[in-house]
């Protein structure tokens, strides 16, 4: 599976409806001024909690990650910038009304940066309008700068966070479980703590008669052959494997790699019983690498 490069050359300036910024869409390269945060023409909406509540009925729900912006670092070695693109993405998915929003992580590029965060509400204003609850999980860029910033911008914004970065929740006959994969940015005692609340969440699902199938979301991607990041290791060890275990077990959405994958991993991959999808869905506004790995290097297919 190879990731389009755009064809064309063209830098757009956009200042309404909401999509405010410059953007572009020379391959991989910026093309022209690389705008900080700070020099964007927006109005910062006044700070408020995203509603969290699961709604009752079977609306489908949606699933995005890595929203964060390119940064000026970024832009002028040359990785794409995607403004536009996260702008229409998120208005696509306000316009659909779905029962809620699952956000893979990475809604920021500097997670303690009080700018960004202000960036990020003005782009998600068409999601608050709907009232679609967005219901997040903590990317690597959540935690940069200060981690006590950081953490305070998160908490401010969903209370799903506010305690701890992992939590679970149900939807109609689903079972939902969020994670906090950041292992580098956790103590090792919170890691062990997270994951001994994995495994008790997991047999707390199984055992449930209403509860038929499960979906797992974290952030770094356990298989994955982008050629910038690699597949994670703690989060295959420490939670694939119980995930596998399960006979509810249907999907593993995740983030991290700057593209969109999809595998298949079952009995002949040493993953349970039958076939569990695991999906990388991290297509958001961050930049996109150009290429990915080849199979025959990393043994991951793509589905």
């Amino acid at each position: 599976m190879k990731q389009r490069k755009v064809s064309h050359s063209v830098i757009r300036c956009l200042a309404a409806a909401g999509a405010v910024g410059c953007v572009s869409s020379i391959p991989l390269a910026c093309g022209g001024p690389c705008f900080r945060v700070a020099d964007l023409d927006f109005e910062p909406p006044a700070l408020e909690a995203y509603p969290d509540a699961l709604p009752a009925g079977g609306a489908p729900f949606a699933i995005v990650g890595d929203t964060q912006r390119t940064s000026v670092q970024e832009c002028v070695i040359g990785r794409e910038v995607n403004d536009a693109e996260t702008t229409i993405i998120i208005d696509g998915i306000a316009k659909a009304k779905p029962a809620f929003l699952v956000h893979l992580g990475d809604l920021v590029f500097h997670g303690a940066s009080e700018t960004h965060w202000q960036f990020f509400d003005h782009i998600a204003r068409p999601l608050r309008d709907e009232s679609i609850p967005i219901l997040p999980l903590m990317g690597n860029h959540e935690y940069w700068g200060n981690n006590a910033s950081a953490r305070e911008h998160v908490k401010a914004r969903f209370p799903r966070l506010q305690d701890q970065t992992w939590y679970a929740d149900r939807h109609q006959h689903l079972g939902l479980v969020w994670l906090d994969s950041n292992r580098d940015e956790l103590p090792e005692g919170t890691w062990s703590k997270q994951v001994k609340w994995f495994n008790e969440a997991m047999d707390e699902l199984d055992g449930r008669d209403d509860v038929r199938g499960i979906l797992l979301f974290a952030h770094h991607a356990p298989f994955t052959n982008s050629n910038v990041v690699d597949p994670d290791q703690s989060v295959q060890s420490d939670f694939v494997a119980r995930f596998c275990e399960s006979p509810k077990a249907l999907a593993m959405m995740t983030g991290h790699a700057h593209g969109y994958e999809r595998f298949v991993r079952g009995p002949n991959e040493g993953c349970g019983s039958r076939d569990i999808l695991f999906m990388v869905s991290a297509g958001g506004g961050g930049p996109r690498s150009d290429s990915l790995r080849p199979a025959s290097e990393t043994g991951f297919t793509d589905a």
